[in-house]
């Protein structure tokens, strides 16, 4: 069957494709919004652009769950073991997601929701609360151990010295505790942040999609004038 993609949606379709031949075990449909084309694109646009993926077999098209709350995923052929002709819903490839604490490939019943695919799988995120509980019982057993040195040799060292090894244990329980924090501090100053990207980045996506359809809407115009005669 040949192939007639809409001129609008070719340069898209390209740059789709090559994004796609970089990933090996396939991307999730939204992470196409990371092709400058794709998102010039509005939402009618881009759903005439995987039809067109799809129906022309250009993808390996992955479609799991309910319609209206499917998950799409896009492999490129060349990592396939075999050619494939024709896709239909019954696929058994599952995708793989990598963990952003081990930074291992797993499949998705190894993650906790549809939201946390992009974050820790179910290993990392258990282990964590863990790793966070012994961190301050390891912390009260480094300060009794020196405090019990303290009370030892305080007898055999001057004033000034102990105030010197006061100082000294107060340092290193205060980075003891700044080591514990670090992470959740990190998070907190980091979650606002994601906030206002995620909104400048949707923000700038609309006005995209306002002035592509301007655009069409201008050229519409354009050609009316174009054509526009007086009969008299």
């Amino acid at each position: 069957m040949a192939r007639t993609t809409p001129p609008h949606l070719a340069l898209a379709l390209d740059r789709v494709k090559a994004f796609v031949s970089k990933h090996p075990n396939g991307v999730d449909v939204n992470d196409l919004l990371k092709v400058d084309a794709y998102t010039f694109l509005n939402k009618k646009a881009r759903k005439q652009l995987l039809e067109v993926i799809e129906h022309y077999n250009q993808l390996v098209v992955i479609r799991t769950g309910k319609p209206g709350r499917e998950s799409i995923w896009l492999r490129h052929k060349r990592y396939l073991t075999e050619h494939i002709e024709e896709r239909n819903g019954d696929d058994t490839t599952e995708p793989l997601y990598t963990c952003a604490e081990c930074l291992k490939e797993k499949p998705a019943d190894e993650f906790y929701g549809h939201k946390n695919k992009s974050f820790r799988c179910k290993e990392c995120t258990e282990r964590l609360p863990a790793q966070i509980k012994t961190a301050p019982v390891q912390l009260s057993s480094d300060i009794k151990d020196k405090d019990k040195e303290v009370i030892v040799t305080k007898q055999n060292l001057s004033p000034l010295e102990l105030r010197k090894k006061a100082e000294e244990l107060l340092r290193q329980a205060e980075e003891t505790e700044r080591t514990i924090t670090a992470k959740d501090v990190f998070q907190k100053q980091l979650e606002p942040v994601r906030r206002e990207v995620l909104l400048a980045h949707t923000k700038v996506t609309k006005a995209v999609e306002a002035m592509v359809d301007g655009m069409a809407e201008f050229d519409k115009a354009v050609a009316k004038l174009r054509e526009f005669k007086i009969i008299p």
